[in-house]
């Protein structure tokens, strides 16, 4: 009889055991599927802002860098794309889309210090050729007075 019993109350655990296992199990399963499907929207998010960011910079890549390219078009196509993609960050406003959004707001400096670099450039170029102007006139002259 106390065997029975005792046979009958550990089946009984293990049915339980058992059942409880399988609960949590599913559980569990659901939770994951969830948070997958929070990862995968997450994802696509940043992955479409990635490629937004890319646009820009190789449109910002192009400049200076053909002779016959239209500047003043690629800075129009750049503005509207910065300017799509500082929309589209802004209506996702999520935590995992932060470092797209500064990357996006510090692209105009970017711009501009890359336009002041060029500027520089340019007029660095122009007074070393009138320095080399200078030295050339100054060799001639003086190779003109001591002849004389």
């Amino acid at each position: 009889m106390k065997f029975s019993i005792f046979l009958v109350v550990t089946v009984f655990i293990t049915v339980l055991s058992l059942f409880f296992f399988y609960q949590t199990a599913e559980a569990e399963y659901k939770n994951i599927a969830s948070k997958t499907r929070e990862y995968d929207a997450i994802r696509s998010v940043q992955l479409e802002a990635i490629t937004k960011v890319d646009s820009l910079i190789d449109q910002l890549s192009l400049l200076g860098k053909q002779k016959n390219l239209n500047e003043g078009l690629v800075l129009d196509v750049f503005g509207q794309k910065k300017i799509s993609l500082q929309r589209f960050l802004e209506q996702v406003d999520d935590e995992n889309v932060r470092m797209h959004l500064m990357m996006a707001s510090q692209l105009s400096d970017f711009l501009r210090v890359k336009d002041s670099i060029g500027s520089v450039s340019a007029q660095l170029r122009i007074v070393k050729e009138d320095l080399l102007r200078c030295i050339e006139s100054n060799k001639n002259a003086s190779m003109y007075n001591s002849g004389y």
